[in-house]
């Protein structure tokens, strides 16, 4: 039974196609995870890193968007999951759908990876282009593998990653501060 204007699951994007490409890109992103999570042990584990992070949060300013409690800690995870749904269903499942009749796939790809970018504009310059960069990368991996909880689970993990770094780094490079003032 359709969903939406008709469109069914399978249309929206939440059946895998089980292609050689899937297979594939999944494989690719099991692998980029796990270097993901001996990298993000490295980081935990280094305090001159740590307060690497904590210099460039300052830089970027960014402290005020990171969890500095465990209780903001639990509310940015939150918040990281429902972006990962939310921000993927909008920009990839919906965005890329409607401009693609009009202007093509790739164009659509382009111009809903650049709506998400300006969706950030609140982190700066920077954050524009990074986030403009990630929704190309996670606009790919949906029309690639026609699976839109790839990239739903890819953005909601990267938010995940990014926020207990931020979240420890300040911690951290606060309490290391307290201890030599």
């Amino acid at each position: 039974m359709g969903v939406g204007a008709g469109r069914s699951w399978e249309a929206l994007g939440f059946h895998p196609k089980m292609t050689t490409s899937f297979i594939l890109i999944l494989t690719g992103l099991v692998v980029g995870i796990a270097v993901a999570a001996l990298r993000r042990s490295k980081i935990l584990d280094n305090a001159s890193t740590l307060a690497k992070v904590h210099g460039q949060i300052k830089t970027a300013h960014l402290e005020r968007m990171l969890p500095h409690t465990r209780a903001e800690l639990m509310w940015f995870s939150t918040l990281s999951i429902t972006a990962g749904i939310c921000e993927e269903l909008l920009y990839r499942g919906y965005l890329i759908w409607y401009l693609r009749s009009d202007c093509g796939v790739i164009l659509a790809l382009v111009l809903a990876a650049f709506a998400f970018g300006i969706g950030h504009a609140y982190q700066g310059i920077h954050g524009v282009v990074l986030t403009t960069i990630a929704g190309l990368i996670l606009g790919g991996l949906y029309l690639a593998t026609g699976f839109i909880l790839l990239p739903m689970i890819v953005h909601a993990l990267t938010d995940l990653h990014s926020g207990h770094i931020g979240y420890v780094a300040l911690n951290r490079s606060e309490s290391q501060v307290a201890l030599t003032a």
